[in-house]
């Protein structure tokens, strides 16, 4: 397994991610409306690109696949974990854990967080198995739909732990 910075080719696989993760974790928890309008919003050609410009985004390869993808960017003196998606045939094959260990490396000295739709178990265990700690609830609207999201916090890297997993460096 390669956990990489994103080229501008893997937009299509980030888009198959998206679209498939999106709809099989949320089926059940939003509307069908709301799941249509946030992979319009969210993962259409042109969205995609501009996350990809704006701050690092991440793939991983298994045998070949793109698997999973992470994007993430510094605000208020934390790194946000935005979308951490792997397709469901690859789950539980250490491509999560991997992403993470990449967006940490943006600023090992910040902690990461990320919010969780509330019931989500799927996630909120990989989070926790993560070594992140749930914190507040937030009442948020995704796309019209009022929802309950839980934050989740890692604490930072201590600086001689860090890793030579990658940076946010250079696109190709």
């Amino acid at each position: 397994m390669n956990a990489r910075l994103a080229r501008r080719n893997d937009l299509a696989a980030i888009h198959r991610i998206g679209t498939l993760s999106i709809l099989h974790s949320y089926a059940g928890f939003l509307r069908p409306e709301t799941l249509d309008s946030w992979l319009d919003g969210v993962y259409s050609t042109e969205a995609l690109l501009k996350r990809w410009q704006d701050h690092p985004v991440y793939v991983a390869d298994i045998d070949g696949v793109t698997a999973a993808f992470a994007d993430a960017f510094i605000e208020d003196e934390r790194i946000f974990l935005s979308a951490l998606f792997t397709m469901p045939a690859f789950r539980l094959k250490g491509a999560g854990r991997s992403l993470v260990d990449q967006v940490r490396s943006i600023a090992s000295g910040l902690p990461v967080t990320c919010d969780v739709l509330l019931g989500n178990d799927d996630a909120e265990g990989f989070f926790e198995r993560l070594e992140f700690v749930p914190g507040e609830t937030l009442r948020v609207t995704i796309f019209g739909e009022q929802v309950i999201e839980r934050r989740w916090y890692l604490d930072p890297l201590a600086e001689e732990s860090v890793s030579d997993a990658g940076t946010a460096g250079a696109r190709s």
